[in-house]
């Protein structure tokens, strides 16, 4: 059984009066993903001090496809977490190590993978 994560997407349901969207909780949904590791702060290290985890970045298979608002629940990681920025999306188009004849002076088929990076913070508790 491989990592996964829970998806809370976020929905839209009309607009209000100002005519901004009104966002409602979708079905929450189960993703498969390929790593979580954790990001951590940009402070110099110095011994005998750890440094603080700020984020999570996830790596899912090349075909998921997040919204900017939806939050995510990940194992051993307490609370809810939202998406930080773009999704980074490497697939056949956008990673040059994939395309035919980029890896050498020769002809030679091109790396067969691609992934999803989702970086993310906490977005409660």
């Amino acid at each position: 059984m491989g990592l996964t994560v829970t998806v809370h997407p976020v929905g839209t349901a009309g607009q209000d009066e100002m005519g901004d969207d009104i966002e409602v909780p979708g079905t929450p949904y189960e993703l498969e993903v390929v790593s979580v590791y954790p990001t951590t702060s940009t402070e110099p290290g110095l011994p005998n001090r750890s440094l603080v985890v700020t984020g999570l970045t996830i790596l899912a298979s090349e075909d998921t496809r997040l919204g900017a608002h939806d939050e995510l629940e990940v194992p051993g990681y307490d609370g809810r977490w939202g998406i930080v920025g773009e999704v980074a999306i490497y697939d056949q188009r956008s990673n040059p190590a994939r395309r035919r004849g980029v890896l050498g002076c020769g002809r030679r088929p091109g790396l067969d993978l691609g992934c999803v990076q989702i970086t993310v913070e906490k977005s409660d508790g």
